[in-house]
């Protein structure tokens, strides 16, 4: 072409694509700015190696690793296709989609502080943590919309009608009361959600200022009334062990008095044998 000359070229990888359009399906055309050209023509052996290397591409790229301790929902067009363990699955492009991909171990859940009110109207704000691992990763997907809000929320509500039965004084006391409650409460939805509960435990009951205030000053009067009673308690028995030490001087001295007096009785008595004698 244009005084050129052509070149044919076999090379054994694959095709080389041209900056001009290809005068067939099965060859490039390449021309060089001095006139010389090379057609390449490729062989069905790099065809097939060429098929082979975007098929090898194309399954990798579909491939999902998934973890032991995980599982993965697969949905096909929509609707459930099936869920899978730990290991390598197939998931086909513009058909498949992962909707639901979850650790199997046991996971918590951290309540902030929740503000709550005991049965004599004193404000407290108690945190809790729920434990929990899934054992039905379609119920925890397709049951419940958010499985973790869900028992969050179901845990401030029994845990808020927990605290509104017991006294202020009674919350320090009853938690693991508390605890043995709020778990047989949420155990049977828990279940239903496809979970399974481990435990709940509350951490920290905090009373509010005001609370805490009235509570100081409770402290400070009962220790106040302790204290006076205590004193009270030292006088009374001062006073007693002073009675009794008067007492006791009391006939200590009459049974001095008693006995000298016998004494001299016996003395003169005496004295006047020895006189009936002299005479």
């Amino acid at each position: 072409q244009g005084g050129g000359r052509a070149f044919h070229v076999m090379l054994p990888g694959p095709p080389l694509l041209s900056r001009r359009r290809p005068a067939c399906l099965t060859s490039a055309l390449l021309q060089f700015r001095g006139g010389s050209t090379i057609v390449i023509e490729p062989t069905s052996t790099d065809l097939v190696l060429l098929l082979i290397a975007l098929f090898a591409l194309a399954t990798i790229a579909m491939l999902k690793r998934v973890s032991q301790n995980d599982a993965i929902i697969i949905e096909r067009l929509g609707k459930f296709h099936r869920k899978a363990g730990g290991g390598l699955h197939l998931v086909v492009p513009m058909l498949d989609r992962i909707v639901f991909d979850v650790s199997l171990a046991e996971q918590v859940i951290e309540v902030p502080p929740q503000p709550c009110i005991t049965r004599d109207i004193a404000t407290v704000a108690v945190d809790a943590s729920i434990y929990f691992r899934i054992v039905d990763v379609c119920q925890a997907n397709y049951s419940v919309h958010d499985y973790k809000t869900a028992l969050t929320n179901f845990l401030i509500t029994k845990l808020r009608s927990e605290l509104g039965r017991i006294s202020l004084d009674e919350t320090f006391a009853a938690r693991y009361e508390i605890n043995h409650e709020l778990f047989q409460a949420l155990s049977p939805v828990a279940r239903g959600w496809g979970l399974e509960l481990v435990r709940v435990e509350v951490k920290d009951i905090t009373p509010s200022k005001d609370v805490l205030a009235s509570l100081e000053a409770h402290i400070a009067a009962e220790h106040n009334k302790r204290t006076m009673v205590l004193h009270s308690e030292g006088e009374h028995i001062s006073r007693v062990n002073i009675a009794e030490a008067e007492k006791k001087a009391a006939v200590l001295a009459a049974e001095a008095a008693r006995e000298a007096a016998m004494l001299r009785a016996d003395g003169d008595k005496g004295a006047l044998e020895l006189e009936g004698q002299a005479l």
